[in-house]
């Protein structure tokens, strides 16, 4: 999933990205680049991994080849946050060091998450790697806080299907791997000669939805399909009654979730005689309803991140009134004099992107995020100068009305607020921080 290189960019811990990230707008489960991908530009490699409203927020709802840093940083700008956050759910370093390319040039905070993000070393026991990826962990923690426990988690790939299991107790037991269908389909024809068939995709459906399929075959691809699907179907239902046995009676049914791009065969496979799609052995018999109760969530390890934030974002303690204004100042609009420029009068326009904070709110600096692309850091008396209004309709530029006044933050406040133009909540914090000192702003 989306992701990161071991970097000064990447954040190891929540702690901060918590305070200002609690909705998830996109979810994407990225491949690894390749070589032709790093021959162009990280914008334009990015727009081949995301999704189209991904890109329109990220670039500004421009034509894709468009793609810049520049086009990046403008939409960037427009927004109340510039900055955007991406949440990392993996645990090769080579597929982290591929996002951190597609998201060099894009204004973003890389976070990487891992198992303890999600889980307590009680809850963890003696796991202390992640199974497949740390995507398991965000999925169980998610899986756990809609469902309650125990529960059992699928996750069909094309490839492999892996799974997770959880007591009730919420203590992870552990889990597992097998191939899934597509492997299924073509390992006779990989490894064992021409003379088995390639099974795809279209194919299998095709003869799956004439089932129930019988494993006494008259075509040698109906038989390869048979048996793949009987022995998916066969281990599901076996590794369910493992989890059943392990975790005891219980006065409600268990939980078995169902999730990944095959969430809908998984499904079929685990009702009543596998949905028709194959006869199943004789005599075999499935858990009824009293003992366990089957949910499907393709994409749930997305909503392991969101809820992951949330619980976090509750149980972070109240801010310090230092804290508050540093929250406040991040996303408001900036303009000042554009030092560069041979024409004196030329401004740069752009938005407070981050605060670097200082051992003291006077000894924080500001990263601002320009509209035209690039950065500029500000200290806090810098930033008093650079304040502007922003609304829909119109920019009134301040900067000029207190260049190089002597302002004492006294009396009358209403008069400094009017000037600055800043938030009204923001700026009474800072006016009542500053009162009896003089400080000047240009």
């Amino acid at each position: 999933m989306s992701v990161i290189n071991p970097s000064p960019r990447i954040v190891s811990h929540l702690q901060r990205t918590i305070a200002h990230t609690i909705k998830i707008s996109f979810g994407n489960s990225t491949p690894h680049i390749q070589e032709e991908d790093r021959s162009t530009t990280p914008c334009l490699s990015l727009t081949r991994f995301l999704c189209q409203h991904a890109l329109t927020y990220i670039f500004g709802g421009i034509d894709l080849h468009e793609a810049t840093k520049e086009s990046a940083s403008r939409a960037a700008a427009k927004r109340k946050v510039p900055s955007m956050t991406v949440f990392v759910l993996s645990n090769d370093p080579s597929h982290e060091q591929d996002i951190s390319f597609l998201f060099k040039d894009i204004p973003s905070r890389l976070v990487r998450l891992c198992n303890t993000n999600f889980f307590t070393a009680q809850q963890l026991g003696e796991i202390t790697k992640p199974l497949i990826s740390v995507g398991q962990f965000a999925a169980m923690y998610a899986a756990k806080e809609r469902f309650g426990s125990p529960t059992l988690l699928f996750n069909g790939g094309g490839s492999a299907i892996s799974y997770i299991a959880m007591d009730k107790e919420s203590k992870l037991l552990g889990g597992g791997a097998f191939p899934g269908m597509s492997i299924r389909c073509r390992a006779l024809a990989d490894y064992c000669g021409k003379g088995f068939p390639i099974i795809d995709y279209d194919t299998y459906k095709e003869i799956t939805d004439k089932g129930p399929i019988s494993l006494f075959a008259r075509d040698m691809e109906v038989g390869v399909v048979a048996n793949a699907t009987s022995e998916v179907a066969g281990q599901l239902r076996n590794i369910v009654k493992h989890f059943l046995k392990a975790v005891g009676p219980s006065d409600k049914p268990a939980t078995v979730v169902m999730s990944g791009e095959e969430t809908f065969m998984l499904e079929q496979l685990l009702k009543e005689n596998c949905s028709n799609m194959v006869e199943v052995e004789p005599d075999v018999a499935f858990p009824p309803p009293s003992e366990v109760s089957f949910r499907s969530q393709k994409n749930i390890a997305f909503y392991g991140i969101q809820q992951l934030l949330s619980a976090n974002k509750e149980e972070k303690p109240p801010q310090n009134p230092d804290d508050e204004i540093r929250e406040g100042l991040v996303g408001i609009r900036i303009t000042t004099f554009d030092l560069k420029s041979e024409d004196s009068k030329a401004m740069i326009r752009g938005s407070v992107d981050r605060v670097i904070v200082g051992k003291t709110l006077e000894e924080d600096t500001f990263l601002v995020l320009l509209d035209g692309g690039g950065k500029v850091v500000l200290d806090l008396v810098q930033l008093y100068g650079t304040f502007i209004y922003f609304d829909s309709m119109n920019e009134i530029y301040n900067s000029y009305i207190v260049k190089a006044l002597t302002v004492q933050f006294v009396s009358p406040e209403l008069i400094i607020l009017d000037s600055l133009k800043m938030p009204w909540p923001c700026m009474m914090k800072l006016v009542k921080r500053r009162k009896k000192k003089t400080r000047k702003i240009g």
